[in-house]
């Protein structure tokens, strides 16, 4: 499970948290007792990211914020994923180095193929 912060207009994500849902209690607990400590436990960790939304600046009634399965939550990474493919890499010294290599390369085999037809 994953407890998920959306911003309601966009469908955003603001924010995703893996767990928070499932709790191990005393065997011992009457039924009720244990349905109530696991939904405050729920509601404590839904109120995290309620809390962290509220920080970033959003407005409460414009979040939505709740639990998704795991195979829910699928579409969630798949977002990110597109989304991240989108954002150009920047390039490392390597990349450089590289391109520099591969210029020297076709400045040289153009040279060769110019004395070639000499």
């Amino acid at each position: 499970m994953y407890r998920i912060a959306l911003e309601k207009a966009t469908g955003k994500i603001i924010e995703i948290q893996g767990g928070g849902y499932d709790l191990e209690l005393d065997p011992n607990l009457k039924d009720k007792e244990k349905s109530d400590k696991l939904k405050e436990y729920q509601d404590m960790n839904l109120d995290t990211l309620k809390k962290n939304a509220l920080s970033a600046g959003y407005k409460e009634a414009d979040i939505d914020i709740k639990f998704y399965t795991d195979e829910e939550s699928k579409v969630f990474f798949k977002k990110i994923e597109d989304d991240n493919a989108k954002i150009p890499k920047e390039k490392t010294p390597q990349d450089k180095i590289n391109e520099d290599f591969e210029a020297r390369i076709k400045k040289l085999e153009s040279r060769i193929k110019d004395i070639k037809l000499k």
